[in-house]
């Protein structure tokens, strides 16, 4: 009896998620166009965090932060694009639902510390795989720059710290 309950109740919930997508504010088209560039400044490296975009959770954000500053959040399709100085960086992904004007954080996914280089452009993947025990199951991984590209050059930018 319990299990078929929780089962009614993930099915429920994924129906819910999967139905309503959730939106981020997208930035200018001008912006946009300029971080399609592909072009970091010579003594700065680029990172893009884009997330893939699948069924799966679809009515969730994903908040990102970088060396604890929220950067933006990422709805299914969408990327990020921040300029930094190259050394240590540490991003970390938060799992949250949008309620109206505020966002929800609803838990942690993962912190990835990623060293950058200067002059060198670096592209992070984040993808809801399937339903875990709490929150969706997730992939958060460093990509390659053509991998990276192909999907960055198809999606939408989200409006940068736009929580």
């Amino acid at each position: 009896m319990y299990k078929s309950k929780r089962i009614i109740y993930v099915t429920l919930l994924l129906l819910f998620f999967s139905g309503c997508m959730a939106k981020v504010p997208l930035a200018p088209p001008e912006i946009e166009a300029n971080s399609k560039k592909f072009s970091p400044p010579g003594d700065r490296s680029l990172i893009y965090v884009y997330r893939i975009a699948r069924g799966v959770g679809g009515g969730s954000l994903i908040q990102i932060q970088l060396n604890g500053n929220v950067i933006g959040s990422l709805a299914n399709g969408t990327y990020l694009v921040v300029e930094v100085d190259p050394g240590e960086h540490d991003i970390l992904s938060q799992y949250a639902i949008q309620m109206g004007d505020t966002i929800k954080i609803l838990g942690d996914y993962q912190i990835t510390t990623l060293y950058t280089l200067p002059g060198l452009i670096y592209f992070m993947s984040f993808e809801l795989t399937g339903v875990g025990t709490y929150f969706p199951d997730n992939k958060f991984r460093l990509v390659s720059e053509t991998e990276g590209k192909s999907y960055v050059k198809k999606y939408r930018m989200a409006l940068p710290n736009a929580k």
